[in-house]
């Protein structure tokens, strides 16, 4: 039962009972509230009524053209009360006074707040100048009461007469009485409808929790495959549009965890590689060394200057790959304190402008006075040197560099632009990446680089809470934007951190 369909399903049923009791209830208590209909009640006090058999009584007192006495009148009212079978008896004068209550509630002459004759609820028949009625009346007590009556007049009309009342409270709307009573009519549909209702919840409860179970379960195959590593596995993006989020974030996951272990393979490839070539050369030369294979000191300079060359390459290797693994784990140090941004960017196209006459490309620097940053300066001055070292790499001679900077959406905008070769489309995403080279026939020994500039640049940009992004088109040329905030905005842009 712990399977999300079965609990859907369960859910839709125990929702539908539920409305099905809340209505059942609700029926309950407004049928409760109508008024019980007073017929049946009312032909039962009649019946009764008949059953005390005054008229043989009245008989004697017609004849005699009088009314009984009172004695006569409390052995009546004595006798009626035992064989009323419990009800209310009442002797009324044909004017509705009361001559005697069994309840003791109304005292003799006192008026009884029931209809007028004419105006009673129903008169069912005259006989024997007797009259049946029927009808409901309030005590003081304001509960209502039931009455069937039979009134008797003398031959004189001047007479009133005497009516004499048997009477039981109006009878509440009991549970018993309600089933009884719209069982039928009511409440047999309703269960026939929930018993329907109930069904087709079931097949449609099934269909919905299938609806929705299908893509999670497929979810949950693919994460199991992904964990095996099978990267390639895609969810269909299906269901409802909750489920499909799910489905399409788990895919774009996958995407990422396929790049990230191609980048890891990549990664380490490369710096396997990048850590064979110069030791290579190391153990070759300096096994001639320990060989003897030539005592010429010239060959014996060179040998050693290419050990050292060498050595400091990796050197620079290890360090930059620290550098990267530092700020990555933010235990790079780097000092927090106002940068004159305008004097770093213009110490970079300084320091670079040699290097760009030797190659033959024009260095342009467009640095207006700026706003001042928080960050480290070095570190910047890193980042920056690496983006316009590396366009000057990749521009032929006779090209132009610019190093550009302006105020932007209250930060600082730099731009570096090159004429060079350009990037290919589908390494753009990949330009920011450990060790990646756009053009693998190059060597990047010649170059003198570790390839770990970019990707350190990403990192610094990134600590600063700058943005960095490229714009590349072949034979065109290559424009990297960064954008830093200045100091008068989040003054908590760099933490120093101690290694």
């Amino acid at each position: 039962m712990n399977r999300l369909q079965y609990r859907l399903i369960a859910a839709f049923l125990v929702v539908l009972a539920v409305t099905l009791c809340i209505i059942g209830v609700i029926w309950v208590l407004v049928l409760r509230t109508r008024p019980v209909p007073i017929e049946e009640t009312v032909n039962d006090l009649t019946a009764t009524l008949l059953d005390l058999n005054f008229v043989n009584e009245w008989q004697t007192f017609r004849q005699q053209n009088r009314l009984p006495r009172r004695d006569e009148i409390e052995q009546l009212a004595v006798h009626f009360t035992e064989q009323a079978d419990g009800n209310r008896v009442l002797l009324l004068r044909g004017n509705g006074l009361v001559i005697y209550d069994s309840a003791g509630e109304f005292k003799t002459d006192e008026q009884l707040p029931i209809p007028p004759p004419e105006r009673r609820l129903v008169t069912q028949r005259e006989r024997l100048n007797t009259i049946l009625a029927s009808g409901i009346f309030r005590d003081k007590n304001d509960v209502e009461w039931v009455f069937s009556s039979q009134r008797f007049t003398l031959t004189t009309e001047q007479s009133p007469g005497i009516e004499i009342m048997v009477a039981t409270p109006r009878p509440e709307p009991t549970i018993g009485y309600l089933f009884d009573t719209y069982g039928g009519t009511f409440l047999l549909p309703l269960c026939q409808a929930g018993t329907v209702g109930l069904g087709i919840a079931l097949l449609l409860s099934f269909w919905v929790s299938r609806s929705v179970a299908r893509p999670l379960q497929a979810v949950a195959r693919a994460a199991i495959a992904v964990a095996h590593g099978n990267y390639n596995l895609k969810v269909p993006v299906t269901g409802p549009s909750e489920a499909q989020m799910v489905a399409q974030a788990f895919n774009e996951m996958t995407e990422q965890v396929k790049l990230a272990q191609q980048s890891q393979t990549d990664f380490l490839a490369n710096v396997t590689h990048d850590l064979r070539t110069p030791l290579t050369s190391i153990h070759g030369f300096s096994q001639a060394l320990i060989d003897g294979v030539s005592s010429d000191p010239q060959d014996i300079k060179h040998a050693a200057q290419v050990i050292n060359e060498e050595a400091n390459r990796m050197g620079r290797l290890v360090a930059d790959l620290l550098d990267i693994a530092r700020i990555q784990a933010g235990k790079m140090q780097m000092l927090r304190h106002a940068v004159e941004f305008d004097r770093v960017l213009t110490a970079v196209g300084s320091s670079l402008a040699i290097k760009a006459r030797q190659k033959g490309v024009e260095l342009h620097l467009e640095v207006p006075p700026l706003f001042r940053i928080a960050g480290d300066g070095d570190r910047l001055t890193q980042a920056f040197t690496n983006l316009v070292d590396n366009a000057i790499k990749h521009t032929n001679t006779g090209g132009h560099v610019w190093l550009r900077a302006k105020p932007l959406d209250g930060g600082i905008q730099v731009e570096v632009q090159d004429t060079g070769e350009g990037i290919p489309p589908e390494d753009v995403s990949r330009i920011f990446e450990r060790f990646y080279q756009v053009d693998k026939s190059r060597n990047r020994a010649k170059q003198g680089g570790t390839g770990l500039g970019l990707a350190i640049t990403y990192e610094i940009i990134k600590a600063h809470n700058g943005q960095i992004q490229v714009v590349s088109q072949i034979d065109v040329g290559t424009v990297f934007t960064v954008w830093l905030p200045v100091l008068g905005g989040d003054r908590s842009t760099i933490l120093t951190r101690k290694v």
